[in-house]
């Protein structure tokens, strides 16, 4: 009979382990290295397709001066000029859809890299989907539409809730919905970290609030986030104008959202899983 294992501490947690790491870092360590080498091969699919001559010569240049504004910077509420051509649904993924234009938005230099970090991973190496999770659901629909109102009537007390408006109005002391441009980009970054903790968190429920008027840009966020479910408020822009007239906090400045509201309803593919 030969003698029991001598255990040591897992590299990872400290516990211990019979080897390097205990069973449960063991199957963490196992799944970061396979997402690993899945985020290495789609870096080498995306640097083949960059460099065909369809893509470089014809594609890119083209869908730029068909799309010469950043799509990202539309959706929250500015403007700036595209200078790079991003893949919605990664190459590596759905490799059949790399020359397909539905697949594709534009963005500029500092939105796609924001998108490259939240796709790689690298923005929060250290997430895992160890132990016991938060349950993520997505609310997306157009300014107006009553994400937060629906939340409410659905959170319990503790549940987390990631929004733009409220994380930027919690930061600058300003009133809810005033966003300055200048701290626009700080912003974001901060709620891309706060949904980055997420994935490591073991809070009972989240809430993330999004536009999300296309598939990719959910799916996109299913990835980022983990989520468990994604809902759409498609609420019609009459009814959202009417809704933001009626919010003392936005009434005064209506006619601002109005662009809004039309740019997410121009853009929405009216396709949802949880579409109320």
């Amino acid at each position: 009979m030969s003698p029991p294992a001598i255990k040591t501490p897992c590299c990872r947690c400290r516990k211990a382990a019979e080897g390097r790491y205990c069973e449960r870092c063991r199957k963490v360590s196992q799944r970061e290295a396979s997402n690993n080498r899945r985020q290495r091969a789609g870096q080498s699919v995306g640097r083949a397709i960059r460099d065909t001559r369809r893509w470089r010569d014809r594609l890119s240049p083209m869908f730029l001066r068909s799309n010469p504004l950043c799509a990202q910077c539309e959706r929250d509420g500015r403007q700036a000029f595209a200078t790079e051509v991003h893949h919605v649904a990664p190459v590596s993924e759905e490799p059949e859809r790399a020359f397909d234009e539905s697949n594709l938005e534009a963005l500029c230099k500092p939105c796609h890299s924001r998108m490259t970090i939240r796709e790689s991973g690298s923005a929060n190496p250290g997430a895992t989907k160890a132990g016991k999770m938060a349950t993520i659901t997505i609310v997306c629909g157009p300014p107006g539409s009553g994400k937060n109102t629906w939340i409410d009537k659905h959170r319990k007390h503790g549940d987390v809730v990631i929004d733009l408006d409220t994380i930027t109005a919690a930061l600058t002391g300003l009133p809810l919905y005033e966003k300055p441009a200048g701290l626009l980009d700080y912003m974001i970054a901060v709620k891309d970290a706060a949904i980055a903790l997420l994935r490591k968190s073991s809070a009972g429920r989240a809430w993330v609030i999004t536009g999300g008027a296309t598939e990719g840009e959910r799916e996109k966020y299913k990835r980022m986030c983990g989520a468990d479910q994604v809902v759409m408020l498609a609420v019609d822009p009459q009814e959202c104008l009417k809704r933001i007239r009626g919010d003392p906090r936005r009434a005064d400045k209506w006619r601002l959202w109005e662009p809004a509201v039309q740019r997410w309803w121009k853009r929405y593919d009216g396709k949802s899983e949880g579409k109320q």
